[in-house]
C-alpha cells in the first residue's frame, strides 16, 4: 500500500467533511514538516476550529522532512515563475515526493500540480475525491477545488505548458 502525503488543503478539507478520522484509520498518512506548522485552523459556517497535527505525529500521521537543500535543488529545476507560486509546505511536499516513490501526494493546488507536471512525477499524486473514493468514502459533498475535475484541468494546462517549453528553467 502507498503512503499518502498529505497538503494543508487535503487535510483542512478533510476535517470540514467530518472524515479525517475515517482517512487517518484506514491508511498511512505523511504530513510535510512544514505543514504541520502550517494547519492551525479552519473556519466554516460554525466558526474556528483550532488543530494541533504535532499532537498527532507518531499517533495518526507521521512526520516526514526535507532538507532545504532537497528544496532549493526541486525549486532550480523549476522557471523563476512557477518557482515563486509554490509555497514552502507544498515545497517540502515535492522535494519527498520525489525521492519516495512509494507515495502518493494529495493536493488541490494549482501550483503543486503544475510543478508535478514538470517535473515528470505527476503519477504519484491525486485529488482528494480519488482519495475519498479509493478509501470508500462519500465524496459528494467535496468542494470544487478537491474535486477530480478540477485536478484534470490543473493537470491538462500545465501539460500545455510543459509542450511550450515553460515551466522549467
Amino acid at each position: 500500500m502507498n503512503l499518502l502525503l498529505l497538503d494543508a488543503n487535503v487535510i483542512i478539507s478533510l476535517h470540514e467533511l467530518g472524515l479525517w478520522g475515517k482517512v487517518t484509520k484506514n491508511n498511512p498518512i505523511c504530513v510535510p514538516s512544514e505543514v504541520i506548522r502550517e494547519v492551525n485552523y479552519y473556519d466554516d459556517e460554525s466558526g474556528r476550529h483550532y488543530l494541533n497535527l504535532r499532537e498527532q505525529v507518531g499517533i495518526t500521521i507521521k512526520e516526514m522532512s526535507a532538507t532545504a537543500e532537497e528544496i532549493a535543488i526541486l525549486k532550480n529545476k523549476l522557471n523563476p515563475a512557477e518557482r515563486e507560486n509554490i509555497d514552502l509546505g507544498e515545497s517540502e511536499a515535492l522535494a519527498i515526493l520525489e525521492k519516495n516513490t512509494d507515495m502518493i501526494f494529495y493536493t488541490a493546488d494549482e501550483a503543486a500540480v503544475k510543478a508535478l507536471v514538470f517535473l515528470n512525477i505527476i503519477d504519484r499524486t491525486a485529488s482528494l475525491e480519488m482519495l475519498l473514493k479509493k478509501s470508500n468514502l462519500p465524496f459528494n459533498k467535496v468542494h470544487p477545488k478537491d474535486s477530480e475535475q478540477r485536478f484534470k484541468v490543473y493537470i491538462k494546462k500545465a501539460q500545455q505548458m510543459r509542450i511550450q517549453g515553460i515551466g522549467l528553467r
